[in-house]
């Protein structure tokens, strides 16, 4: 699903750059609700794309802060 590939793109951008937390908070909250429904689409991933985004959002220096707002925020 080509949407999980840009919401990824799109919390990478906003790491490395000084967007306002609120748009941040959109991103993910977008990112989550797709999460939440993949097993209705998982045979259509592409799972390279996918993980090579992934790589390149766990790369930035704010990854730490990203996994602990998301860890306390949205996986109670």
């Amino acid at each position: 699903m080509f949407a999980y590939s840009v919401l990824i793109k799109l919390l990478h951008s906003c790491a490395e750059s000084n967007v306002p937390s609120k748009y941040e908070e959109l991103v993910m909250k977008c990112l989550w609700k797709i999460v939440k429904t993949m097993s209705n689409w998982a045979a259509d991933l592409d799972y390279d794309t996918i993980l090579l985004e992934v790589h390149r959002f766990l790369k930035v220096e704010k990854f730490f802060n990203n996994i602990l707002y998301i860890m306390t925020n949205y996986l109670k």
